[in-house]
Formats: structure tokens, sequence, C-alpha cells
């Protein structure tokens, strides 16, 4: 049997056309080899499922700088605060507008806190600081919507876990001269793949109940709240009953 170059394939597209859209690797160039190498690594099963058509759209779609931009961005904040995959995706327009109402409720709450008891991290000196860091922190708008407590353990000696969080395993923290947090470890991604996690934060404001970190100061300004386990209990009701066991 013949081979058709022009003959539609089983990935919805001509050989002809592989070969004129495909960019040609010079394998004498260690710059597209090491690009080779790293795309390659990246394939995964479901994108092999994937035909010519959807390939071309995805590969469209990310050739837009703001695109790309967002997503790096969600990516990164999805790190952070992964409670964010739990946000249902087809809300209808009464959820959105509660939705809405609690995310207000949330922001009055960041509010209250920082207008009780908001210190500024230039008024601390970084031993304080390092003192008053100790302990568990998690995200209080994970408790409320789920009532699990997910963050982190800032442990003495520059120690560091992930609290409820299996897809991070945290090793060390530190606060550089310039007040800002380093967290290290590492996190596991569904695939099973291993990568080196490690993120710096600007502490905002620190309390004995509260803990704000900023990773962008913007604009727009991105800053994640933490509330010590100690207090999120008696600052925030949480919308899920516990089980009784």
């Amino acid at each position: 049997m013949g081979f058709k170059s022009n003959g539609i394939n089983d990935f919805d597209t001509t050989m002809f056309n592989i070969y004129n859209v495909c960019k040609r690797f010079n394998l004498n160039n260690q710059k597209d080899v090491n690009n080779y190498t790293i795309a390659n690594s990246r394939i995964t099963e479901t994108i092999l499922k994937l035909k010519y058509p959807e390939l071309t759209r995805i590969k469209n779609l990310f050739n837009e700088e703001a695109t790309s931009k967002c997503l790096d961005e969600y990516l990164s904040i999805l790190k952070i605060s992964p409670f964010i995959n739990n946000i249902k995706t087809n809300l209808i327009d009464i959820e959105v507008v509660e939705f809405t109402r609690k995310i207000n409720e949330m922001k009055k709450l960041l509010m209250t806190v920082m207008a009780l008891s908001c210190f500024a991290f230039s008024s601390y000196g970084q031993k304080k600081v390092e003192k008053q860091i100790i302990g568990k922190w998690c995200n209080p708008y994970t408790y409320q919507s789920t009532g699990e407590l997910k963050g982190f353990e800032f442990k003495k000696g520059g120690k560091c876990s992930a609290v409820n969080i299996p897809s991070l395993d945290l090793k060390t923290w530190k606060i550089d001269k310039d007040g800002y947090l380093i967290v290290e470890g590492f996190s596991k991604g569904e695939d099973g793949k291993v990568e080196v996690y490690k993120t710096r934060e600007r502490i905002g404001y620190i309390t004995p109940d509260s803990l704000e970190l900023v990773a962008q100061d913007g604009p727009p300004r991105l800053a994640f709240l933490y509330l010590n386990t100690k207090s999120i209990k008696k600052l925030v009701t949480s919308e899920v009953a516990p089980d009784k066991k």
C-alpha cells in the first residue's frame, strides 16, 4: 500500500501539513536540544490523545502573551492556595451572588483583623518576628468553606511543614533582612512528578492571631491572610458541621 502524504490520517490532518508547520530542530544547537527535551518531558497522556485541530487551537491560545501571563499568575496563586481548585466552575447566577456575598464578608473579616491588631513589620525586630511566627497558620477562607485547617507550621530551628496539604513537602523557613518570608521544600504534581518548591513573600503584618503575606505589591496587590490555629475557630465560623464520631 502506498503512503499518501496528502491523505487525512488518524491525527485529523495530513503528513504534508505536519511537515509544513513543524519547526525543524537543529541538533547542533544546544538551546534547541534543551527546548526539545523540556517540551518532550511535559507531554502527558492527555496531550497524546488530542487531535491536530485541538492542539492547533491550544497553541494559538498560548501564543497570546496576556493569556500565558494570566495562566502563570494563576499557577503561582494555586501553589499558595490549592483550595481554589475546589471552587465550582458551573455556578448559576444565584450561587455567584451568594459566593460574592461570602467573599465580601471575608473582606470585612480581613479589615477587622487589620484594624484591631495591625502591626507593620518595620515596628518589629527580625528576631521578634521570627519568634512570633512560630506555630500553625491556616487559611481562613478554606476553613470557612470546608471546615478544614490547611496551611503551614513554622517550627523552631527553621523547620517547616505543610498542614493538611499532601502535595507539599516543606522543609525550611527563614526571614531575610528585608522582611521576606522564604519557604522551601518540594511539591508533587498530579502526575507524581516532584519539583522544587520555593516562595519569597513579604510579611505585611503579624499579630498573635493573624499573618499577612504579600506575594505581589501590585498593581494589583496580591496578599494572603492566615490565622493562627489557636484563634481561627474563634474568629471564623465554618459552614461545614464537624463530623460526629
